[in-house]
């Protein structure tokens, strides 16, 4: 629940209210190991959200890290040689790979 809205997950499907809207996504239903997944996701979930030591392991700044070093391996590959971190703001391998590969 949140200032413009609220969301609420089921094992299978979503829904989402934002205003007046209301967005709701049926899916095909689970395998058995995906469902033990989604049960694990949902949980984990919820404890990020009430325990304020628990650090979800979908956590922002893993993800943020992770997509650093992805950006770090393009340079290095376009330039050959070793790249350093942190990068600089707005440094993007994948956006220079991009532009080089469209001709720009």
């Amino acid at each position: 629940m949140g200032t413009e809205g609220w969301a609420q997950a089921w094992l299978g499907r979503w829904q989402l209210v934002k205003g007046v809207e209301r967005q709701t996504h049926l899916r095909v239903s689970y395998f058995d190991d995906d469902t033990a997944a989604q049960i694990a996701f949902q949980q984990d979930l919820v404890r990020a959200a009430t325990e304020p030591d628990f650090i979800h392991p979908c956590d922002v700044h893993k993800g943020r890290a992770s997509l650093e070093v992805i950006e770090a391996l393009c340079l290095s590959a376009l330039e050959g040689k070793r790249i350093s971190l942190p990068l600089p703001a707005g440094a993007s391998g994948l956006t220079t790979m991009r532009e080089r590969a469209l001709g720009r």
